[in-house]
This record gives C-alpha cells, structure tokens and sequence, in this order.
C-alpha cells in the first residue's frame, strides 16, 4: 500500500483511476505498490474507444462506424477500474475504523485527506478544459448557459440532475467526472468491511437494486428518452452516479479477487506455478480469453441487453430503460472487471507488453485525452467538417495527444500538487513533473505541431462542402418541426450488405443546418429496439428558404430484420439542446417525433 506521502506524488486518474509517477516514462517496475502499469495502459485503450465512439459521423466515417460495438463503453471500464485502483491504494487503511476516538480521528482524516486528493485529481483539468471550451466554442458555451447550469457543472454535479440540458452542458464528457466525485464520496461506505464477502455481496446487491428502482420509476412515470427542462431516462439510467455505481462496486470485489488470487500464488512452493516456466503460458491464455470476454460482451451487448431487457420486465415502458442500462454498463461490466484482475496480476506477455514507457505514457495523459478530444472534434466540425479523410483524422489525432500532454504537464500535475501540498502544510508548492529526456522531447514536438497547425487554420480555407440537392417534385409532407424544417420523403434502397435509408427535407427559412435527428429504430409491435442519432449536417452552408438536401443513413440487415418503423426527431439546434416541436398537418405530436413505416424498395 501506498503511504500518504506517496499517493501526494502519483496521479490517481478519474473515471478509472490510475496510480502514475510524476517521472512520466521513467523506468519503472510493472507491479510496484505505487502502479500496475498494465492498468495505466489499458486506460488509454478506453479512452480511445471513446474517442472513435465520437468520431463516428466526422472525417467521412459512417455513423455505423465499427458497429455493432458500443464504444462508449469505455466508460464503463473506467468506472470499474476506479473502484478497484482506489481499493489498491486506500482499502487496507479505510475498511476498517477502530474503536478508540484517536483511531476515529484518524480514520476521518484520512477520509479528508482522501478526497482533498481525488478533487485535486479531477477539478483543475475540468475547469481548464471548461475554459477551453469558452474559448474554443463561444456560441456553445453561451447557449449552454445558464447559472444553474454553471453551478452544476463548477461543483460537479450536472450528472445528478438528468436533465438533458444541464447533464451534457459545456464540455459534454464531464458528465462521467461529476458520477465519479459521487463515487468518491460513498467509497469510504463502500470499502468499509469491504473484506469481508458478506459486506462486498450486500454493496452490489443494494447498487444493483437501485438500477432496478430507477428502471421501474422510469416505467412507471413513463419517462421520455432524451428531453429538455425535464428528467429523462437516458440521463437517469446512462449518466446518474446512482445508477453507474454499480460498475464502482464491481470494481472494488474485483480488487479482493485479485488479492486473493495474488496471495494464493504468492502463499505456494518455490515450484509452484508462479515459478515455473509453464506460468507464463497460463496466465498469457487467461489474458487472452479475459480479452476475448471483454471483446465478446462489447459485441453481442445488445442482443443481451434486448434478451435480457425484455425477460426481465413486466411493464413495455421500462424495457427500454432497462436496454439503456444494460447496453452500456450491465452486460459488459463483469467481463471487464475479470479482464481488470488478469491483467493487475502482470504474469503473461500481454500484461508486461502494456508495462512499456510508451503505452504507459499514453496511459497517464488518457485522462487528458477523454476530456479535451469533444472539444476539439466540437471545434472540427464547426469549422472544418468537410474536410475529409486519413489527413484531418491524423491532424485530429495528433492534436487530441498534443494538447493531452501539454495538459498533463502544466496543468494536472502542478495543479494536484498544489491543491494538495496546500491542504497538508498550508502553503501551496508549484513544481512542474521531472520528465526524462525523450517526454521533454514530445513537449518540443507538441508545441512545434501545435503552432504549425494555428498557422494552418489561419491561414488555410476551410472547404465548403456542398448540400446535395434534390429535385422539388415532392408535393407529401411526412412532417413538420417547429418552423425550421419539414420533411417530405423517406424511402429505403435495398442492398446486399444492408440498405440505405434516405430521407428529404426542405428548410422552411435561410438558416444554417445544426443540430441533430434522433433516428430510432422500432419493431413491428412499435417497441424501441435503436438508435441511430446522426448530425443534422456537417456542413458550413447557409441554405435558402425552400432548399432540399438529402440524408444517408446505412442500416445493417440485422437493423433491417428488426425494423419496422422509423421514429424521426430533430434537437439540439443551436447547440442549445432544444427539441423542435414536430407536427403531422396541423396537429402537434406528443413526443416530438414522427413515426413512419420502413418501406424496403
């Protein structure tokens, strides 16, 4: 375990904490009280899976991009990685509190000093990267505005309220750092007596009971998906800590497995299988079906979540509350926690390939890299989102690292160490990290890359792309949303590999096209079975009053098997977040969407 003086020096990451030296690429041992460096890297993994989650629809990438898995359930790792990376550092000192008052005392400053830390870990680079996002995204930062908003998201508790509006504001991906500063705040009640397994089993039945809860509150108030001013089930089941608190706890029994496992080698004969030359082999294959469970569960997570969404409920509205919980969190949380304690036992290849200075070194700036890369693709498709192809998402990706690692250098480190020398001896210490040779080396080559690519984009020209426009020789119109748009065709063209769905829309006044259409996908009994949520348009244009353009969007032929009608809305104009009310005629529909059937040409 880590002494407090120790854990002043390293880095616990949020959302899946990490425990990272300030030496950054420094040598170091893999299994060294102070780091599981095969953790470190995989954290960088997660973060990436996100980061593709958000390019899809960008760069001439399909909104289909590397379906049917759910990349954002990076987060969920992240989520159980934190439960178990804060049992590794804090569980021996916090599990238990001894009876005598100084024991007491102790105990609660520990606690203090705890989450002094954990804070001094997250709020500097939220509030740098909200800074960011005034800077860099003036008008989303404006129509994102409101004092309340504002509030939520400098105290960290935007994910506490789902409401659409207000959990996603500013710099959207923060919404998984306020769950994690609840988490926070209930470990020290959740690792108490955590050693013992009645205590562990109680805390995931009672976390798992409060999914169950909101589930059947979202059921029976028959809560909308996703809206604005209101609660909503997606915010309450996808983002609420109380609900994400479940993959925490997971996190934190995987940690007592580990520590079983790793006493149990440890207690064995020198030649035991720890020792002998077939260990490598074994634990190499237990990481490779750990691997193999984690890719299986991402995979075939929706088919388990509609299975197990639609054996599990007794009234329809709470299936697809259930379906949300279980798509991005419950089916893949187990095979993440098992592939979280294979690799912290750091025996086969795999796990000490990860323990290389140059994965853990992404592995230390992937908390840097989830929270800055939506800005910058927020910023992307703002100015540049016709330019298309390997070129923009390779300037894209070095500017994601770029910027993660002149963040991690100036602002994480300097800013933890400050916060927390502060709250010991009332005096802050500023000290940049001792780099070695060749990090210093990357900060000359960010800041060199940096600066080549301001000059590009003030003096290059963004290219304009170009609406494709269709002939007006639609008389029908399908629907109406508020006085911005309608839509007067929908058709779908078969093809071997699936089909294309293509809806034509007409503007109703000169405007810009923002914001996005909320596509779901419905089964012949009118059940939700997806959603294919796409942007409005990546596009810079000013369309006239009267101009038709034309969307793609490419369903798979398991889409199509299950798909019967299509359920279309428009929200988030103006970076705002706001529904546009649809009608059908003259009368307005109740959920702000209209439903069409799905005619296979």
């Amino acid at each position: 375990m880590v002494e407090t003086a120790a854990v002043e020096k390293s880095v616990v990451a949020s959302g899946a904490d990490r425990i990272v030296s300030t030496a950054l690429l420094a040598p170091q041992k893999a299994d060294s009280p102070e780091k599981i460096s095969s953790l470190t890297a995989l954290r960088f993994f997660a973060a990436l899976c996100v980061v593709l989650h958000h390019m899809k629809g960008h760069f001439g990438l399909g909104s289909h991009f590397l379906e049917p898995f759910a990349l954002d359930q990076g987060v969920s790792f992240f989520f159980v990685l934190s439960g178990f990376i804060l049992s590794f550092v804090y569980g021996t000192r916090l599990q238990t509190v001894g009876s005598s008052q100084s024991e007491k005392k102790a105990w609660s400053k520990l606690v203090s000093t705890f989450l002094v830390a954990r804070l001094a870990r997250i709020w500097p680079l939220h509030i740098a990267c909200l800074l960011l996002t005034l800077l860099l995204l003036p008008s989303k930062f404006q129509a994102d505005f409101t004092v309340f908003n504002l509030l939520a998201s400098l105290f960290l508790v935007q994910a506490w309220i789902p409401i659409l509006d207000t959990t996603f504001a500013f710099n959207s991906v923060s919404w998984s750092l306020s769950a994690e500063f609840f988490f926070y705040l209930v470990f020290p009640l959740l690792i108490w007596q955590s050693n013992l397994p009645a205590r562990r089993l109680a805390n995931l039945t009672i976390t798992l009971l409060s999914v169950t809860f909101f589930v059947a509150l979202s059921g029976f108030f028959n809560l909308p998906e996703m809206a604005c001013g209101t609660v909503s089930y997606h915010e309450l089941l996808y983002a609420g800590p109380l609900c994400r608190v479940f993959e925490f706890t997971l996190g934190i029994s995987a940690y007592y497995l580990f520590l079983a496992l790793k006493q149990n080698t440890a207690s064995k004969p020198v030649k035991s299988l720890e020792t002998s030359w077939r260990a490598p082999l074994l634990f190499t294959a237990l990481e490779l079906a750990a691997v193999a469970a984690s890719i299986a569960s991402a995979f075939y997570s929706e088919r388990i979540a509609h299975f197990l969404s639609g054996l599990l409920t007794f009234q329809t509205a709470a299936q697809a509350p259930l379906f949300t919980w279980l798509y991005h969190a419950g089916t893949v949380a187990p095979a993440f926690a098992l592939t979280i304690v294979v690799f912290a036992l750091n025996r086969g290849w795999f796990s000490r390939a990860l323990g290389s200075p140059l994965l853990v070194y992404l592995g230390e700036i992937s908390f840097s890299v989830y929270l800055v890369h939506r800005l910058l693709l927020y910023y992307y498709y703002n100015h540049f989102a016709t330019f298309e192809g390997w070129l923009p998402i390779t300037l894209y990706a070095g500017t994601v690292l770029a910027a993660s690692h002149l963040l991690y250098v100036f602002v994480e480190c300097p800013f933890r160490q400050a916060i927390v020398s502060c709250w010991k001896t009332k005096k802050p210490v500023w000290q940049l990290p001792q780099l070695a040779w060749f990090n210093r080396g990357f900060l000359a080559i960010d800041c060199l890359f940096i600066a080549a690519l301001l000059l590009f984009i003030h003096f290059g020209q963004s290219a304009v792309a170009q609406v494709s426009q269709v002939q007006d020789n639609h008389s029908a119109v399908a629907a109406r949303f508020g006085q911005d748009v309608e839509l007067v065709a929908s058709s779908v063209e078969r093809r071997p590999e699936g089909a294309i769905c293509y809806l034509t829309w007409r503007t109703l006044k000169a405007q810009s096209l923002e914001g996005f259409v909320s596509l779901q996908l419905r089964t012949a009994k009118d059940e939700y079975y997806k959603r294919r949520d796409y942007k409005r348009a990546w596009r810079e244009d000013h369309l006239a009053e009267g101009a038709l353009y034309q969307d793609k969007i490419i369903l798979s032929n398991q889409e199509l098997e299950n798909t019967a009608f299509l359920k279309i809305g428009i929200w988030g104009i103006g970076n705002d977040l706001a529904t546009l009310p649809a009608y059908a005629g003259n009368e307005r529909l109740s959920d702000d969407k209209v439903t069409l059937p799905l005619a296979v040409k």
